[in-house]
């Protein structure tokens, strides 16, 4: 029941924040947005959800049918696994749920990868090649990132991270290096090289219509949502969350406006500045900081 009900919550969740974004990509290029479907555009992502649902079904001809259905459907799975952990912090406690996000989040590069390949299109595989390898190589510096917080405060359980982080404070520049982290796992933009337009029309979801490209939207926005939230538990929880109860869930509104906030303002990256960022910048540091922590 509590499991059926987080469901409920983040589509419904899903819906409306691509709402907020936007309205705020609207308001910050100066124009409003959604207005016209009900109160102000309140119900447009109800419209949007089924007209997605309801439309016609196009087969691709020549592309590998089993998997290319399947794949969105194993995205949605997957974003749906990590919202567990959400059941675990209020619940029953996992003791081990950092080690658990690790391995349900790097399952994504297969979802991923199955998307563009059984397309058979050589626009939608070039975009999940290079999905793939910008996901996996941001993939290291953020487990080494959730080991620092993980090593301040000895657990691998959410439950105790979120009764004892204070990680924004005593580890400014790693909370930093995770935001960029977060924005370019889940291939928002400055880092959604995978979507460019321009030169790889919308990447690896081209040849999706209906209600798989909303199943890999549904995942994509969820997956976001779940990186706000757990950017909120490590980061912000323990700070005077007895003070002020609803501060994790202002946190989690936070951090997800602030990924809106970042695709509205900077442009997207060239591809080998992106690698160079994590290889160069990122994994050197956030080492340096782990032996730290450990050290402390």
């Amino acid at each position: 029941m509590t499991s059926t009900l987080t469901a409920l919550c983040v589509l419904l969740g899903v819906g409306f924040f691509t709402l907020l974004e936007r309205k705020v990509l609207s308001y910050i290029q100066y124009r409003k947005g959604p207005n016209k479907v009900g109160l102000q555009g309140v119900p447009q992502p109800l419209a949007d959800a089924a007209k997605l649902f309801t439309k016609e079904y196009v087969k691709i001809f020549f592309s590998n049918k089993s998997f290319f259905a399947y794949s969105p459907m194993f995205a949605m799975v997957i974003m749906m696994t990590l919202w567990s952990l959400y059941n675990s912090l209020y619940g029953s406690n996992l003791k081990w749920g950092i080690l658990f996000f690790l391995a349900i989040s790097s399952l994504n590069v297969y979802a991923t990868l199955i998307s563009g390949w059984a397309s058979n299109s050589k626009y939608a595989l070039l975009g999940s090649v290079r999905a793939v390898a910008q996901t996996i190589s941001y993939e290291i510096s953020m487990a080494i990132i959730i080991l620092c917080i993980c090593t301040a405060v000895k657990t691998f359980s959410l439950a105790h991270i979120s009764q004892g982080s204070v990680a924004i404070l005593v580890m400014p520049m790693i909370f930093v290096f995770w935001f960029i982290t977060c924005l370019a796992e889940t291939n928002r933009a400055p880092f959604d090289l995978a979507e460019g337009e321009s030169e790889l029309v919308s990447g690896f979801n081209i040849e999706y219509g209906g209600a798989l490209f909303a199943f890999l939207f549904i995942a994509e926005y969820g997956s976001i949502l779940f990186m706000s939230f757990l950017t909120s538990v490590m980061f912000f929880a323990g700070m005077m969350s007895n003070v002020i109860p609803l501060l994790p869930l202002l946190a989690t509104l936070l951090a997800a406006f602030s990924f809106l906030w970042v695709r509205g303002t900077y442009p997207r990256m060239r591809y080998d500045q992106l690698m160079s960022l994590t290889w160069k910048a990122f994994l050197p540091i956030s080492l340096t900081a782990l032996v730290v922590a450990y050290l402390v």
